[in-house]
């Protein structure tokens, strides 16, 4: 969780007032946080040991890939804070927006190959485990 608060707080620190519209709003702040935790979870929740944080995580980068799938590759947080925000348009900005490479064009085949693999590593560590 400690992972999720610092990511919050940077992506608000750096925003550079793209949130100013919005930044005493609580729907705003409860949204951003849990887009923040699913990001977290969705990226690095393989690196658990728990064999039912594990299970959990084979089912959510599913369930985002899905979503995406189903939303003209949007998620619909993001497009919940840029219109509560009155942002034209964007991305998340997680640590990947961050560092730059969601502006690289191989962001979607780079971004696709890690939830992969990070679903391939939580489902080797549950047939270990288990």
């Amino acid at each position: 969780i400690c992972i999720v608060i610092f990511s919050y707080v940077i992506d608000i620190a750096t925003s550079n007032g793209i949130y100013k519209k919005c930044i005493d709003s609580p729907v705003f702040h409860t949204d951003l946080f849990f887009h923040h935790l699913i990001n977290i979870f969705s990226q690095f929740g393989w690196l658990s040991s728990n064999i039912y944080v594990l299970y959990f995580y084979l089912i959510v980068p599913i369930v985002v890939l899905i979503h995406w799938n189903t939303n003209q590759n949007r998620c619909v947080l993001t497009e919940r804070t840029n219109k509560m925000c009155d942002i034209p348009e964007g991305y998340f900005r997680d640590w990947m927006e961050l560092v730059g490479i969601k502006k690289q064009t191989w962001y979607d085949t780079f971004h696709m190959s890690f939830l992969i693999v990070g679903w391939c590593i939580a489902l080797w560590k549950i047939r270990n485990i288990a």
